[in-house]
């Protein structure tokens, strides 16, 4: 069984446009209306991806599903209630004076 397609006119495009995606077509080695079809798919592309998306996941379960199938097999554990600490850089003066490691964030009212 074969697919049905849509087809679409546009109407009153300028000769340069045109002119320009004969060109861009040939460039990719395509036809015109074939490089048009893949000039609109990829204009898509990012709505059809929303779309596909399951809805009410969060951010990381989208992140999770893009990258889902390209070879990383381990578990990232979730860094919830950890303590997070400043990086400590050699030329820092403050590393160490809060001791453990523990350096108090300067703001403008502690000085």
């Amino acid at each position: 069984m074969e697919a049905a397609f849509a087809q679409i006119i546009i109407r009153n495009i300028e000769p340069a446009v045109k002119a320009l995606l004969k060109r861009r077509a040939k460039r990719h080695g395509r036809t015109l209306p074939e490089e048009i079809r893949t000039i609109l798919r990829a204009a898509v592309k990012e709505d059809l991806q929303i779309e596909a998306d399951p809805p009410g996941k969060g951010l990381g379960t989208r992140i999770a599903n893009r990258f889902a199938g390209i070879g990383f097999t381990e578990e990232i554990p979730e860094w919830r209630g950890y303590f997070v600490r400043p990086a400590k850089f050699h030329n820092d003066r403050r590393v160490g004076k809060a001791g453990k490691g523990r350096v108090p964030m300067r703001t403008s009212r502690s000085k």
